[in-house]
């Protein structure tokens, strides 16, 4: 009995253990900064750098002039825009330890995409958070998202996702389907987002097209330490 007891307590200690190493494990890094940019953990601010790995819980900021490129343990990336705030709500293997990532992230302002990519492995599972209006389930797919002064929106460039405002949800599973809130009224019906804006807020959050340039030190790109603002 005294050996079984023995056997059990170990098995426990033993499953805290590997629980503690799954939730601290960094599954997020910085791939490429345009301009500054910095996270928040704890309560304190710091300069965003190259390589930089990312925790739940961490919130992202960038200047007027930043741009982040983040890649994520199963080759997928999130774009962050200029002028932006968004929160890593939650950063972790997904469960089925298939070596993908399980996510969801708070868009607070700005814009942000995410992208599975041709080169992603397993099926990851990835839940944001647009402003106060609305939330996007993706499995698989390429989105990208703003949350704004007196709006909040999501728009399909490849794949489908799940929205959902209040009562009302949504499939968007046609490129340039187009998903708004205005603040405090209820959703528009979908609409197709016109080519030309298409492309125009895709840029939004690019970053230079070399990322080579950007570690080397291009002159309109600030790699390393990076400024307070």
């Amino acid at each position: 009995m005294k050996n079984a007891w023995l056997i059990m307590y170990s098995l426990l200690l033993l499953l805290s253990m590997t629980t503690n190493v799954w939730a601290e494990r960094p599954v997020a890094r910085v791939d490429v900064i345009q301009g500054r940019a910095a996270y928040e953990r704890d309560g304190q601010q710091f300069p965003l750098v190259v390589d930089q790995t990312l925790f739940s819980g961490d919130y992202i900021t960038t200047s007027s002039d930043g741009r982040l490129l983040i890649r994520f343990m199963d080759n997928t990336t999130a774009r962050v825009g200029s002028g932006a705030r968004v929160k890593m709500a939650r950063l972790q293997p997904n469960e089925n330890r298939d070596g993908s990532l399980s996510a969801s992230f708070e868009v607070v302002k700005g814009m942000f995409r995410y992208s599975s990519g041709a080169g992603a492995i397993g099926r990851h599972e990835i839940d944001i958070k647009v402003g106060n209006s609305i939330t996007a389930g993706i499995r698989g797919t390429d989105v990208f998202v703003k949350s704004g002064a007196e709006e909040d929106w999501v728009c399909l460039i490849e794949g489908k996702v799940q929205v959902h405002s209040g009562d009302v949800g949504a499939l968007l599973d046609e490129r340039r389907e187009f998903f708004v809130v205005k603040h405090g009224q209820a959703p528009e019906p979908i609409d197709f987002l016109d080519e030309k804006t298409f492309r125009k807020w895709l840029r939004g959050t690019e970053v230079l097209q070399n990322p080579d340039a950007l570690r080397q030190g291009h002159p309109e790109v600030t790699v390393g330490q990076v400024d307070f603002f």
